[in-house]
């Protein structure tokens, strides 16, 4: 989210956009949650980049927030993409994650209430 408003700010893009969306896949096996914004977009080129640890493109960044971000993601067993039709093409970021009981989630954390 941070991403998306600098992202915005960066645009020239009078109507600045941000939505979030999720939903259940088809299988209802996985949460979605897509981020979308209309700001500067990405660089085809960095794509592949962006989640690496210490790859940025701003001048006052360190490259952890996504980094950080998909470390934590996988850990809850999902995944992250990102896609942009380049500068100037807004982004889109999707994220899936594990459609879980919170029973399953305490049983996996080791509470018991029973």
């Amino acid at each position: 989210m941070s991403n998306a408003k600098d992202a915005l700010l960066e645009s020239s893009n009078l109507n600045k956009t941000l939505i979030v969306k999720t939903s259940l896949t088809n299988y209802k096996d996985k949460i979605e949650i897509q981020v979308f914004d209309n700001g500067i977009g990405i660089e085809k080129e960095n794509l592949d980049k962006i989640f690496i640890f210490g790859f940025t493109t701003k001048q006052s960044g360190h490259g952890f927030g996504l980094h950080a971000s998909a470390l934590a993601i996988n850990e809850l067993g999902g995944e992250i993409h990102a896609n942009s039709e380049g500068i100037e093409k807004g982004a889109t970021f999707t994220i899936y994650l594990p459609n879980r009981k919170a029973s399953f989630l305490k049983k996996m954390r080791g509470v018991n209430h029973e």
